[in-house]
């Protein structure tokens, strides 16, 4: 499993929000600016989304959407729908279509 992936899935809801979310969007971010698309695939791939707050899922979902639609990711679909079969209400999740 990729750490970034490990380190996600083992999140709790006693998690640091601010510090976490921090790390999603600036480790995402860094990747994405250098192109590491397939690596973010796996990644997306490996994340356990049964055992993540949604809050962090969302923040994933959100920070990796634009690289979903310029076509440079792949995996983002499957990690999408995967965390709506989860998450508590997926109607929060309609601005992400």
């Amino acid at each position: 499993m990729h750490e970034v992936a490990r380190f996600i899935s083992s999140l709790t809801e006693s998690s640091s929000r601010e510090e976490t979310l921090d790390y999603i969007f600036d480790t995402f971010d860094d990747l994405l600016l250098a192109g590491r698309f397939s690596e973010v695939d796996l990644i997306l791939d490996d994340i356990e989304v049964d055992t993540v707050p949604d809050v962090f899922l969302i923040g994933v979902l959100t920070i990796t959407r634009p690289a979903s639609l310029q076509g440079d990711i792949n995996a983002w679909d499957d990690f999408r729908a995967r965390v709506v079969e989860k998450i508590s209400n997926p109607g929060d999740l309609d601005v992400l279509d």
